[in-house]
This record gives structure tokens, C-alpha cells and sequence, in this order.
């Protein structure tokens, strides 16, 4: 593999994959990028076996080929090159790096060893508003914990129903729903129990990145996608595994009629909260007493 590319676009797409990598010393290849030529770009792609990563750059192809290289190492050092073109070389293992004044060599592994990646190739897919997908997410994402007993609840639940989307989470304290309305209506329901971890990853990642995002799915694999605005070619994709179980049947404890209500300005509301915290206990009770009266707004 040979290519030239703008060290920003390098410095940018490692700054993605490496988030799925951490140190895993029963599996070192984990702690990797694999980046493999395909057409005019350069792909990167990363996992943890969970979770997948992959984007794409254009870039400068002078020789095809591939390589897998230490992840956060090769970013770290990215990251102090001067805002020049790279020449990238991978020789037996090794990449070569040029920019400028700097040459260095790194030490790879054998991208045979890389683990396989799922393809969606001719899967059907869901296209929602990514703003909308990622702000609603964000919203209930955090209230998912992690359970080794009921492990369905450690997960995101979303269901797509007609032209509805509606995504839950619940810690069997708290729980949380938000309802999305698509553009098109969908042919038959689907639902999955997506993992806390990878819902994190594709708010941070994916959030303001396009217009739409494409959802594939399998039996037991998601894959969220978005393209570039140039063309239709994938920009990033992010592949999980998803839970497998039955999602507790929340809407029977979601109650119908209410015995009392009260309309108030949000925003003095959770300033009012967030100031009462402060002085709660260990469990972090705040109690609310609702007094009978007007209020001027």
C-alpha cells in the first residue's frame, strides 16, 4: 500500500475509529486500525468486537494494498505532524510515514489476523432524520444500566411502527420514551434491543454528519450508516451486536389518567431541581409538593 493524503482527513478519520479501541491484552489486534485501500479512498475500521467502526477518505492512491497499525499510537503521532500532505508506505508489516522534515516507521500485524467485519451489502434499509435520530437518543440514553441479571434492560429498546420510531430505556427505576415521527411509513414492524455503549458511539460520532441516516439490519447485527454529501458512497459506518431478549413490556406501566397535573416553565424547573440535589442524599431524592394556586407566566 502507497498513498498520499491530507493530514487532517488521517488526523480526523482516526480520531473516529480509535474510540471503539481500548487496551485488550488476551487480544492485542483489538487495540489496531485496519486501513485497505478500496477505489480513490482510504478505509480505516476499527472494533472491539461489540462495536464497529468504519469510514472513509478520499485520497491519493499510488499503490492498493492494506495494513494494520497500532491505533492510538499512529494518532498521537498524526496529530504532531505539520499540516502537510503524508505519504503512507506499508512494507512487510511495517508503515513508513513521510511528512515534511519527519520519517518514521511503525510496527504492524498481520491483517489476516484483523477479525471479520459483517457486510449488509444487499440488506434493506430505514433512512431517518439524523438530527432528529441522534437529539432523540441523547435524551434517553443515559438511563439505561448496566444489569448482569436482566441484561435486555442494560440496552436501548426501539421499535419502528408505521411511520413511527419510538425509542425507550428504563434502569427499573427510571424510564424514558421518545417518539419520532418518519418521513415514510414502514412495511413491517421491527424492533431490537441495540447495547448502552454503541448508542453512545453513534450520538458522538454521527450527530451532525448528514441529513439522513440509513439503518440495516440482521438477525442479530445493526449497522447505522451515513453517506457523503458528494455522492452516495458511505462515509461512516457503525456495526453492533444486538442484545438478545425480550424487552419488559413497559407500556403497561405507563399510567393512562392522571390525578393531578401542573404546567410549569421548564427552565426554572430544573434549575429548581438541580439546586435541591445538591442538598439530597445518598439515593438523590428530591420531593415534590404541589401547592393549589395561580401561576402568572
Amino acid at each position: 500500500m502507497k498513498i498520499e493524503i491530507l493530514k487532517d482527513n488521517l488526523k480526523n478519520g482516526l480520531s473516529v475509529v480509535e474510540r471503539v479501541v481500548g487496551k485488550n491484552f488476551s487480544l492485542p489486534i483489538l487495540d489496531n486500525v485496519l486501513m485497505k485501500t478500496e477505489d480513490s479512498f482510504l478505509n480505516l475500521i476499527s472494533t472491539d468486537l461489540e462495536t464497529a467502526v468504519k469510514i472513509w477518505i478520499l485520497t491519493k492512491i499510488v499503490k492498493k494494498g492494506e495494513c494494520v497499525i497500532p491505533a492510538k499510537f499512529l494518532s498521537s503521532f498524526v496529530s504532531l505532524l505539520p499540516n502537510k500532505k503524508i505519504l503512507l508506505e506499508a512494507q512487510d508489516q511495517k508503515l513508513n510515514i513521510e511528512c515534511g522534515d519527519f520519517k518514521n516507521q511503525i510496527q504492524g500485524f498481520n491483517p489476516e489476523d484483523f477479525p471479520i467485519i459483517p457486510e449488509f451489502k444487499d440488506s434493506k434499509f430505514i433512512e431517518v432524520d439524523n438530527n432528529k435520530f441522534c437529539q432523540g437518543l441523547s435524551q434517553i440514553v443515559d438511563i439505561a444500566s448496566l444489569s448482569q441479571s436482566r441484561p435486555e434492560i442494560a440496552g436501548i429498546y426501539f421499535v419502528f411502527s408505521k411511520k413511527t420510531l419510538k425509542i425507550a430505556a428504563t434502569d427499573s427505576f427510571r424510564l424514558g420514551e421518545k417518539n419520532i415521527t418518519l418521513e415514510k411509513a414502514i412495511e413491517k414492524d421491527i424492533s431490537f434491543i441495540l447495547p448502552q455503549k454503541p448508542a453512545k458511539e453513534i450520538i458522538t460520532i454521527l450527530q451532525n454528519k448528514s441529513e439522513k441516516i440509513r439503518i440495516y439490519f440482521s438477525t442479530n447485527q445493526i449497522m447505522f450508516e451515513v453517506l457523503m454529501s458528494e455522492n452516495n458512497h458511505p462515509q461512516i459506518q457503525i456495526i453492533s451486536r444486538l442484545i438478545d431478549g425480550q424487552y419488559p413490556n413497559y407500556q403497561e406501566i405507563i399510567p393512562t389518567k392522571f390525578k393531578t397535573s401542573a404546567i410549569l416553565k421548564k427552565d426554572e424547573f430544573l434549575s429548581q431541581i438541580k439546586t435541591a440535589s445538591l442538598f439530597s442524599g445518598r439515593i438523590n431524592e428530591v420531593n415534590l409538593d404541589l401547592l393549589l394556586g395561580e401561576m402568572n407566566f
